[in-house]
């Protein structure tokens, strides 16, 4: 008799309703792409998640932060690092998140929140309407006579106000003479000083050449007369120049008027070179905050537009020091340019003629980001970015079980990364389903929680180096991965695999097997095989025992399965909380 192979890494079947066929997803199992017992691959289970902690509320969001080097979280009303509960967050619903190197943002509310690291609260918000800066009088620079000449370099600090030089003429006796000032309306004129007593040295035709303009030196220029004691036969130390030069500036008390923004309510944000770059929710444009106080807007170039995005920009992302604006029928790439006065540029090259279903349906994936796209492009998918194009990674499954969503549904949707064990998953969170893709292999597959059709309650997964920690949609837990056991808090998962649907016509099907590993349950643990002849409806279900205490070489094996009449399809059902792997499924027929 001969043997045949029968795959289990998408199962066939039809649809009840539309008669179409359908693909048949393994469920909280997933293909890995490695050889293992002579096949190229097996199925391993979905781990099962532990509670590390109770938090105040379901999860709304998480970051990696690089400064604490730890992953930030918004579960319920509370912000957390790690577990250490930081600070308050109002609102219910998903948050985005971004940080930088004195504060982590939360976008929450309509506003933007900067959880500082010493432990202050601010909020973005737009400079005083009217800034004052009180006037003084301050000594800039005090110098004796320089026989190459007396100098003061215009800077940006000393660049306001008026200035003022004083110079005391003095010989080399130190005998000193009235001082003499020049105020900047007189610097071309010159002033002078009428001949004192003999003996006191004085100054004429004190003038300064320059204009008073940061990075500009002035020069000073005057005739030091010695008066000598014996006129006409004045002494050296007489005629030596000892004068003193004194600067001052005067500023008045100005009052600076500041342009006032409306940037709110705030959407989405990133961050980038120092800034934050938030959108306004519900139109195309964008802000950045300021250098010299991040929750300031810039003062001099703050908001930028897309180019077309008329209905308001979804989503914003840094990209390989690219601002990235993400709307629902483009992606636009904005450059820095490094000039204050237009700080973003559009890179019209580069933009991507599709966009996002919603705010949260974009991710960081394989060096890149992945997005479930809008419907204004036509049918909904999940691609990948690229630079001005995409390459889809979604199914015809897939495809049909998005098409099953409303506009509204696929906005509230969201999508996230997880890499693990050189596997990258992409995980779309869906209002009825949870699916996942393995870019190492290109498979789809199902998760999900409890043994009805639903969502896997785990959601924000975080690969901290030694554990896979996540949040939940259900209850206020912060769990962590579990790769010994399948259960979710304790509670037992379903794990299902389909077949396709073979045809062999009038064929005995005998000594059906299944590779599984064997000898670690702590009770004996059975799969629940069923079959379908026509891909709609399975039949009751036949027990098998593939694992027990101590039982390492036991086999997964039906001797007699019967006739096959034209075709014939199998599901396989495990329910248990202790690790599975799975591969291999063959049968003898003839």
């Amino acid at each position: 008799m001969p043997e045949i192979n029968i795959p289990l890494v998408k199962g066939q079947g039809k649809s009840s309703k539309t008669a179409d066929y359908v693909e048949l997803l393994p469920t909280n199992i997933v293909p890995i792409v490695s050889e293992a017992e002579g096949v190229p691959g097996y199925f391993r289970f979905w781990p099962g998640v532990t509670k590390l902690a109770d938090v105040d509320g379901v999860s709304r969001g998480s970051h990696w932060n690089t400064v604490k080097d730890a992953v930030y979280r918004v579960m319920g009303g509370k912000l957390y690092l790690g577990q250490s509960d930081v600070s308050d967050v109002p609102g219910s619903g998903r948050v985005s998140m971004a940080h930088g190197r004195t504060s982590q943002a939360v976008a929450v509310n309509g506003e933007l929140r900067l959880y500082r690291y010493d432990g202050e609260v601010k909020t973005v918000t737009n400079w005083p309407a009217n800034e004052v800066f009180p006037g003084e009088t301050k000594t800039i620079q005090t110098t004796q006579h320089n026989k190459d000449g007396d100098t003061l370099k215009i800077t940006a600090s000393n660049e306001a106000g008026e200035l003022t030089l004083t110079v005391t003429p003095t010989n080399g006796n130190n005998k000193a003479g009235a001082p003499l000032s020049i105020s900047e309306s007189q610097w071309s004129t010159g002033v002078s000083q009428t001949a004192p007593a003999a003996g006191t040295p004085y100054l004429t035709d004190l003038k300064v050449s320059g204009v008073k303009f940061a990075g500009v030196t002035l020069l000073v220029t005057y005739t030091f007369n010695p008066n000598p004691v014996t006129p006409g036969s004045p002494t050296d130390a007489e005629k030596r120049d000892a004068s003193k030069l004194v600067w001052v500036q005067v500023t008045q008390t100005t009052t600076v008027p500041n342009p006032q923004y409306d940037f709110t309510p705030v959407g989405d944000v990133c961050r980038i070179r120092g800034r934050y770059v938030f959108a306004q929710a519900g139109t195309d444009t964008f802000w950045l905050t300021s250098l010299e106080d991040e929750s300031k807007p810039d003062l001099t170039a703050p908001a930028y537009r897309a180019e077309n995005m008329p209905d308001g920009i979804l989503a914003m992302r840094e990209y390989r020091d690219f601002i990235l604006a993400f709307g629902s029928s483009t992606i636009e790439f904005f450059r820095l340019t490094g000039n204050a006065d237009n700080l973003v540029q559009f890179a019209s090259s580069y933009m991507v003629p599709i966009g996002i279903a919603g705010q949260f349906c974009v991710t960081e994936f394989a060096d890149s980001f992945a997005f479930i796209t809008s419907p204004a492009r036509g049918q909904v998918i999940v691609a990948v970015m690229g630079q001005g194009t995409y390459s889809q990674i979604s199914d015809r499954n897939t495809n049909k079980i998005l098409a099953g969503y409303s506009k509204a549904e696929l906005a509230g949707s969201f999508v996230e990364s997880l890499k693990t064990e050189d596997n990258q998953f992409l995980i779309l969170h869906l209002p009825r389903h949870t699916l996942t893709y393995n870019a190492t292999s290109g498979l789809w597959c199902i998760i999900k929680t409890g043994l009805q059709d639903g969502t896997h309650r785990a959601v924000d997964y975080r690969n901290e180096g030694d554990r896979v920690t996540c949040g939940d949609k259900v209850a206020g837990f912060l769990g962590v991965q579990d790769q010994t056991t399948s259960a979710q808090y304790g509670e037992d998962q379903e794990i299902i695999l389909y077949s396709p649907l073979i045809n062999y016509e009038h064929g005995l099907m005998f000594d059906m097997q299944l590779t599984a590993n064997s000898g670690l349950a702590s009770e004996v643990r059975r799969i629940f095989v069923s079959c379908t002849a026509d891909g709609i409806n399975y039949g009751p279900e036949r027990p098998i025992e593939f694992d027990g205490p101590w039982q390492w070489l036991r086999r997964a094996i039906i001797r007699k399965v019967g006739q096959v009449i034209i075709r014939l399809g199998f599901k396989l059902r495990i329910v248990g909380a202790t690790p599975c792997t799975l591969s291999n499924l063959k049968a003898r027929i003839e």
